[in-house]
Formats: C-alpha cells, sequence, structure tokens
C-alpha cells in the first residue's frame, strides 16, 4: 500500500469515526452523561474489541490442541526487535514456515496462541534456536481451515494480555459510566 492509498484509508476511517463520535456524545448527553462519559464508553469499546481478540486466541489455542499433524520446514527465523524510548525496547521471533495438506502447499507464521514482544530478548532467542531455517518441524494445522497452523499447540502465557487488559478497561468504563449517571441523575433530581 502506498502513501496515497494509505491516507484515502486514514481519511475513510476518519469519515466514519467523526460522526459516529458526535452520534454517541448526543445520545449520551441526552442520557444524562456529561462528555465524559463518550471518553467512558470508547475505554469501554477498547475493553470490549481487546477481550474479544483475547478471548479469540484462547479459544483457537485450546482448539488447536486437536488439530492434525504434517510436516513443514522452516522457511525463515529472525529476531524481532522494537526499539521505545527510554528502555531497550521490546524483543520477540518472526518464524515463517511451509507446511502441506492433502497436496496444497500452505505457509504460516504462527508459533502458537500467545506469542508476544517482551523486553527479555532471551525469549525471542530461545524461540529462534528451537526453529532455525531449513529444520524439519510437526506442524498443526486446523482441519476445517488448513492455512491457520501453529508449531505450537496449546494456551501459552500471552493470549491472557488481551484479555486482561479487556477485562481492566471494561472495569473502568463501568465505574465510570456508573459514577457519571449517578451524579448526572442526582443532577436532575434535585432540580
Amino acid at each position: 500500500m502506498n502513501l496515497k492509498d494509505s491516507l484515502l484509508v486514514l481519511l475513510a476511517i476518519a469519515a466514519l469515526v467523526v460522526p459516529v463520535c458526535i452520534l454517541l456524545f448526543w445520545c449520551f448527553k441526552r442520557m444524562g452523561f456529561g462528555s465524559i462519559g463518550l471518553l467512558y464508553a470508547l475505554i469501554g469499546l477498547f475493553g470490549i474489541l481487546a477481550f474479544a481478540y483475547g478471548a479469540h486466541d484462547v479459544v483457537l489455542g485450546w482448539q488447536s490442541l486437536h488439530w492434525l499433524r504434517t510436516d513443514g520446514v522452516i522457511q525463515s527465523a529472525q529476531m524481532i526487535h522494537q526499539r521505545n524510548a527510554g528502555s531497550g525496547g521490546a524483543y520477540g521471533a518472526s518464524v515463517s514456515y511451509e507446511y502441506r495438506v492433502s497436496g496444497s502447499s500452505y505457509a504460516g507464521t504462527r508459533i502458537y496462541y500467545g506469542d508476544y514482544l517482551t523486553g527479555d530478548a532471551e525469549h525471542a532467542r530461545s524461540l529462534l534456536a528451537r526453529y532455525r531455517p531449513d529444520t524439519k518441524m510437526v506442524v498443526f494445522y486446523d482441519p476445517d481451515k488448513p492455512d491457520r497452523a501453529v508449531l505450537e499447540t496449546g494456551v501459552h502465557g500471552g493470549v491472557w494480555l488481551g484479555l486482561g487488559i479487556g477485562t481492566l478497561f471494561l472495569v473502568v468504563a463501568a465505574f465510570g459510566l456508573s459514577k457519571g449517571r449517578t451524579k448526572a441523575g442526582v443532577a436532575t433530581s434535585s432540580r
């Protein structure tokens, strides 16, 4: 995607998001919430999305325990390093592999559900030590969607991050909205 296409996508998103925010703000005002209510609603929306993403990965991680096996070959494996201001950054492993199912070739990049970037480069190094290029590996694939595959089955630690962040944001939003509505309700009833 070139710069022009990226700008068009951003403009299209803004054209959708701005009217929705204005509509939400108007609805929240009518329900007795102040503009802070909209902020809490957006926090809640983010919480729902994060929770749904985490729940999706938990379900797929559990399902992967029953996926079928096939032979695969690691095509590439490299360290990911994202630099952050004021810290050493975050590290992860990028691994790509090929495998065959019923005569068709597929490519995969997911090591397991719950993989994450961490401040500890050793985590990424340990993954890269297990998945060296040109190494033959067992690949686990979804029999219903053979293009969905992992190198390790099950639910791993990072998958809980989305659930945790989502829950935290939902609790903050619920608390904020209940307090905002209570204050708005008290102010309205005291008139």
